[in-house]
């Protein structure tokens, strides 16, 4: 007859020799007074996480019993069934107390989909009865597999469940049971008939998550840590890196030279960078290079890797993988010692450490060829074409193969990155190296890199939701025939600090090969928002580059720089595959001024390329419309909401890579926070 409430409730069971993690009755197989006798047991428990090991199933119900399992998750390491129950009486509403509810629980037993068992041998319940009793009581109960963090905290299958607490969800899980619509219960005690809404018990605090942690929580940041004893274990360092100090409390696992074995760094330590650091050697262009190691390195969420020194870096080489994946709430962090310590400026700090080079097998167009070509004719490229990547000497990138996968970046923050190697060669915050669009890249920040933001040398590879904030020269670099697509790509450079927003070239001023060499670099840009200090034009188009931008808003936020900035005549001109670059539904606000050229091509070309383009903005400094920008930081104001969108062309999109949008610019409203929460805190400029 138990009835009283939980909330936030955490079981860890710690061998197989355990048995239930609950294990509930009503009146403990005493048929004599009968199993629905009241009171009923009915334990109401609200954002419980369940980590069982044992040999039994981790919830029992029996006897009658009842209860109420609100924002929970149960997980289990046996694949066996997840719910047992005996006795009719237990999927049976009483004559006061109802049946058994759950609301917003994740469930997973090791992969078994199947989580329903009854014990027929004395009550006659079959499991499909008990199944369709639950799932008849139910609101967003989910079987799946489980992404937890460190087996303990949420991960991206956890968050994709939404609080039963929340809003409208409060509404469905009051509805739930034999009551009648509007009837107040003993877990929605209030109804409102006036706004026709129930309102939960307001014992319970009303969590926007489930499980027993809020978003976020790691080891040493949680209601639980520091008063509990074996719940929270530090793990060790992993096979393949050393334990080399304390750091702050956490051990420091240390990376070194070539990794040529599969390794995960798991959440709860530190990972030092001990020099450069590459993960595999190098497969060659297509995987058969002779000595070459294939290697993983998976990275869990809330993970920080940081180096000392501009020397300390991360090489994933052609043929090997990263997967790197955070969350909204854990995100992956690369940065240096001193940002751990406290002791980083986020406004002027850059170069405490080198930066992520990433290469793969994808067409490049820098290389050998077999004849010269001239300015205007392409020379024929080699098969395959391969070159050694700036920054990382020795190592190669670039193939034929389009599709090539190098792993998945995903909630990743790169921070106070970059470094010289010598003039003109650098470590970029990301360099991407022949990567090709198997590869999956979508949150990404780079915060105060001292070179470039990112730099994409040649590949295809497809990025989504990339933030670049105070780089210290330019913020996307194109080079050598990349062919890739981006949207959602927020640029805020700081004042005073930083060159172009976009600064792309094609054949990185080699008119030995000529400026129209295939793959020209040609990236498809949309939903953007590049916000300009004014030390350089926004857009710096050079050597025979293209390039198609939709949807998109670029302002320079004080300075008398010009938008666009061009070189070579052949950036002006179709070439035999690639098209000349084009902007549609671009807004321009560049009080210097619009266009800027080495004389090639002249202002009036360059202009009447713009202007082709159909529903662009333009300001009456910078194309001589009526553009006034209304942004609030990197928010839409009326000005841009008004603005008509361009549906990217299908030849660009046959593959539905770009999410159909009806507004330009990187951020639609005041709404949209995609760029919150898991980006560095005041980075970005919301006003």
């Amino acid at each position: 007859g138990y009835q009283g409430k939980m909330q936030f409730v955490v079981v860890k069971q710690s061998s197989d020799t355990s048995d239930h993690v609950v294990e509930s009755d009503n009146t403990n197989a005493d048929a004599a007074v009968g199993y629905l006798t009241e009171p009923r047991s009915r334990p109401m428990i609200a954002n419980f996480t369940f980590l069982a090991q044992g040999s039994d199933e981790p919830l029992k119900y029996k006897e009658g019993v009842s209860g109420v399992y609100i924002n929970g998750i149960v997980v289990n390491a046996n694949s066996q069934n997840l719910i047992e129950s005996t006795n009719l009486e237990t999927i049976q509403d009483g004559a006061l107390t109802p049946k058994l509810q759950h609301h917003s629980v994740f469930m997973d037993s090791a992969g078994d989909t199947s989580p329903f068992k009854a014990d027929t041998s004395s009550s006659g319940v079959t499991a499909e009865q008990l199944e369709a009793s639950l799932k008849e009581r139910a609101t967003d109960l989910v079987i799946g597999t489980n992404t937890l963090v460190g087996g303990m905290f949420l991960g991206d299958a956890e968050e994709a469940v939404t609080s039963s607490f929340n809003g409208d969800k409060v509404q469905g899980m009051c509805a739930v049971g034999p009551h009648a619509s509007g009837t107040p219960t003993d877990l929605c005690p209030t109804y409102s008939s006036k706004e026709e809404r129930y309102i939960v018990d307001t014992w319970f605090s009303a969590t926007d998550y489930i499980g027993a942690f809020s978003p976020g929580s790691d080891i040493e940041n949680n209601w639980a840590s520091g008063w509990t004893i074996g719940l929270f274990t530090a793990p060790e360092c992993p096979a393949g890196t050393l334990e080399s100090e304390v750091l702050l409390g956490k051990k420091v696992c240390s990376l070194s030279g070539e990794v040529t074995e599969d390794l995960k760094l798991v959440a709860g330590n530190y990972y030092k960078l001990d020099g450069k650091v590459a993960i595999g050697k190098d497969m060659g262009a297509d995987g058969t290079k002779a000595g070459g190691v294939s290697a993983k390195l998976t990275i869990e969420p809330g993970v920080t890797i940081f180096g000392e020194s501009g020397n300390d870096y991360l090489v994933v080489m052609r043929g090997s993988d990263i997967h790197a994946v955070g969350t909204s709430s854990a995100p992956i962090i690369m940065t240096g010692r001193q940002d751990i310590l406290g002791e980083a400026d986020i406004v002027n700090t850059r170069g405490l450490w080198g930066g992520l080079v990433i290469l793969g097998q994808a067409p490049i167009n820098k290389c050998s060829f077999t004849n010269a070509g001239t300015a205007t004719t392409a020379g024929t490229r080699i098969d395959p074409c391969e070159k050694e990547v700036e920054g990382s000497a020795g190592d190669t990138m670039g193939g034929e193969i389009s599709n090539d996968s190098s792993g998945t970046l995903k909630y990743v923050r790169v921070q106070y990155a970059g470094y010289e190697v010598f003039p003109g060669n650098e470590l970029n915050g990301i360099t991407f190296g022949g990567v090709g669009n198997g590869t999956v890249v979508d949150f990404i920040q780079v915060h105060n890199n001292q070179d470039d933001c990112v730099e994409f040398f040649g590949g295809t590879v497809d990025v989504k939701h990339l933030i670049c904030t105070g780089a210290g020269d330019d913020n996307l670099d194109i080079d050598w025939g990349y062919q890739g697509r981006m949207q959602y790509v927020l640029i805020q450079q700081s004042n005073g600090v930083g060159d172009h927003v976009v600064e792309s070239d094609n054949t990185n001023s080699d008119a030995a090969v000529g400026y129209l060499t295939e793959p020209r670099s040609n990236p498809i840009v949309s939903n953007f928002t590049f916000l300009s200090s004014g030390k350089d034009e926004i857009f710096k188009l050079k050597e025979g580059v293209s390039g198609q931008y939709f949807n998109g808003v670029a302002v320079v936020k004080d300075a008398s720089t010009k938008c666009i900035e061009t070189t070579k005549a052949e950036t002006a001109l179709d070439g035999a595959v690639t098209p000349h670059f084009s902007m549609n539904s671009v807004a321009m606000q560049c009080n210097g001024g619009f266009v800027k050229t080495d004389g090639a091509a002249t202002v009036a070309d360059i202009e009447s390329i713009v202007k082709e383009g159909v529903n662009n903005l333009y300001a009456s400094t910078s194309g001589g419309g009526t553009y006034v920008n209304t942004l609030s930081g990197p928010v839409n104001g009326s000005a841009e909401s008004a603005a008509n969108v361009t549906v990217i062309p299908e030849k660009y999109n046959a593959d539905n890579f770009f999410d159909t949008t009806d507004y330009i610019g990187a951020v639609k409203g005041a709404t949209d926070t995609w760029y919150k929460n898991w980006t560095l805190s005041g980075t970005i400029d919301v006003q």
